[in-house]
C-alpha cells in the first residue's frame, strides 16, 4: 500500500474518532521510502495530532525527533506552519509559554504567507489561544482573524482536520470571552463548540473545551452542571485516562469544583490523584494549576489534610517555576493564595508582601486567562485591612466593580447564583455591605 493510500486511511480513521488507527496508519506510511514531497510533514502532523492524548503527558525524544523531521521536510510555507505549530505545542508541554509563543508567531506568519486555510486556521487558533496568557487583547484579535478563515473552501484531504479545528475555534473564542469576563457570550460559544466537536468525534478537543465550560459553570456557581460536564469529559477519555494530560487536568478541576462547593474531602481525593498523574510528564502549563489546587486544599481548615505550612511550600514552588516558564496566571494566583495562607497563620507582614506582589503582577500583566481578578483584589483588600492600610477600601471597590461587571453579562437567574453561591462573590458583597 502506498503512502498516499495510508494517509487517506489515516484521515478516515481520524474522522471516525479512531485515533489509534489513524496514528498506526501514519506510522506505517512513514516507514516507507519516498522522495520528500511534503507528505512526510502531513503524515507526522496527522500522527501527532491524533496521538496528542498519549504524547502530551511526557513528550520524549521520539516526539521531538518526529517534529524536527516534519520541519526538515516542510518545503512550502503552509507545511512549515503545520510543523512549527507542532513544535509550539511541544514547547508548551516541555519548556515555557514564552518560547512557545515565539514559535507559534512564526507559524502564523508562514500560514498567512501561504494563504492556505488549514494552515491559517491551525496556526492562528493556536497562537491566539496561547497569546491570551500574555496579552488578552492581542490574543482576541488573532482569534478573530482565525474566524475569518472558517468559511473558506478547503481541499478534500484537509476537511477532516479543518472541521475539528473550526469547532475547536468556537470554544477558544468562548474561552477568551470567559477570560474577558463576558460569561454569557462565553457560554454560548463553548456550548456550540462542544456540540460540533461531539459531531466530529473529536474526543480530545471535546475534553479540553469541556474543561473550560466546567470552569465557567464553577465560576458562576452552577456546581451541579459543572460536575456533569466534567464527569462526561472524564468518561470520554476513560480508555486512555492514564495517558492523558486532559484527563488529569479535568480530574483536578473536578477537585477545584468540590472545593468551591465546600466538599473538601472530595476535592482532596481528586486533586491528589490529578497531581500524581501530572507529575509523570511535568507539563509546565498544567502542573502549576494542579499544584495551586493542591495548596488550596491543604490551606482549607476542617479536614484531615489541613496543612498550611505545606500549602505555603506548594505556592512558593509554583511562583518560582512560573517565573521561569511564563505562565503568569498560576504565578499571580499562587501569590494571592500564599498571602491568604500567611494571613491565616498570623504573619501579617508576609501576607502583605505576597498580596502586594499579586496585585502588582496583575496590574503589570493585565487580564489573565481563567484568573478571577476580583479574587486577587479581594485578597489584597483582606491583607491591607489586616495591617490597617487605608488603601484597602480601593482594593475592595475594584473587586466589587469587577464582580458587578461580570454579573451583568449573565441572565437574571444565573446572575443571582453567581452573586449568592460563589464564595468569592459572597465575601466581596459581605465586606462591601459592612464597609
Amino acid at each position: 500500500m502506498s503512502r498516499e493510500e495510508l494517509f487517506r486511511q489515516a484521515l478516515k480513521a481520524y474522522e471516525a474518532g479512531d485515533y489509534h488507527a489513524a496514528s498506526d496508519r501514519c506510522e506505517e506510511a512513514l516507514k516507507l521510502d519516498a522522495a520528500d514531497d511534503g507528505l512526510t510533514t502531513r503524515l507526522i502532523h496527522l500522527q501527532l495530532t491524533a496521538g496528542e492524548l498519549w504524547w502530551q503527558p511526557a513528550p520524549g525524544e521520539r516526539v521531538r525527533g518526529l517534529i524536527e523531521r516534519a520541519r526538515g521536510a516542510a518545503g512550502e510555507p503552509a507545511l512549515r506552519a503545520l510543523a512549527d505549530c507542532l513544535l509550539g505545542t511541544h514547547l508548551i508541554a516541555t519548556e515555557s509559554l514564552t518560547e512557545a509563543v515565539g514559535v507559534l508567531s512564526s507559524a502564523a506568519d508562514q500560514a498567512r504567507t501561504s494563504g492556505d486555510p488549514l494552515a491559517m486556521l491551525y496556526a492562528l487558533s493556536n497562537l491566539g489561544h496561547h497569546m491570551i496568557g500574555r496579552d488578552l487583547d492581542a490574543g482576541m484579535r488573532i482569534l478573530r482573524e482565525a474566524q475569518g478563515v472558517v468559511d473558506r473552501p478547503v481541499r478534500a484531504d484537509d476537511l477532516p482536520l479543518f472541521r475539528v479545528l473550526r469547532a475547536r475555534l468556537a470554544g477558544l473564542v468562548g474561552v477568551a470571552e470567559f477570560d474577558a469576563g463576558d460569561f454569557g457570550a462565553a457560554e454560548g460559544h463553548l456550548v456550540r463548540s462542544l456540540a460540533e466537536l461531539r459531531a466530529a468525534n473529536a474526543v480530545d478537543h471535546f475534553a479540553t473545551i469541556s474543561n473550560y465550560l466546567g470552569q465557567l459553570l464553577t465560576a458562576t456557581g452552577r456546581f451541579e452542571a459543572a460536575e456533569r460536564v466534567l464527569n462526561e469529559a472524564l468518561d470520554v477519555l476513560s480508555t486512555d485516562a492514564g495517558l492523558s494530560t486532559h484527563h488529569a487536568y479535568n480530574l483536578g478541576l473536578l477537585g477545584k469544583l468540590y472545593l468551591e462547593w465546600g466538599r473538601v474531602d472530595a476535592a482532596a481525593a481528586n486533586v491528589d490523584e490529578a497531581f500524581k498523574r501530572a507529575l509523570v510528564g511535568g507539563n509546565p502549563a498544567v502542573l502549576p494549576l494542579l499544584r495551586n489546587y493542591l495548596g488550596e486544599v491543604a490551606a482549607t481548615p476542617g479536614h484531615p489534610g489541613h496543612d498550611p505550612e505545606r500549602a505555603k511550600l506548594l505556592f512558593a514552588e509554583t511562583i518560582r517555576e512560573c517565573a521561569r516558564t511564563g505562565f503568569q496566571r498560576s504565578e499571580i494566583y499562587a501569590e494571592a493564595m500564599l498571602a491568604r495562607t500567611e494571613l491565616a497563620l498570623g504573619d501579617r507582614l508576609a501576607a502583605r508582601s505576597a498580596g502586594d506582589r499579586a496585585a502588582t503582577r496583575l496590574r503589570e500583566a493585565g487580564t489573565m486567562p481563567a484568573l478571577r481578578t476580583e479574587e486577587i483584589h479581594l485578597v489584597h483588600y483582606e491583607v491591607l485591612r489586616a495591617v490597617g492600610d487605608p488603601a484597602a477600601d480601593a482594593a475592595l471597590d475594584e473587586a466589587h466593580r469587577i464582580l458587578l461587571r461580570k454579573a451583568a453579562t449573565l441572565p437574571p437567574a444565573h446572575r443571582e447564583t453567581f452573586l449568592q453561591r460563589v464564595p468569592v462573590s459572597r465575601s466581596i458583597i459581605k465586606y462591601r455591605s459592612s464597609s
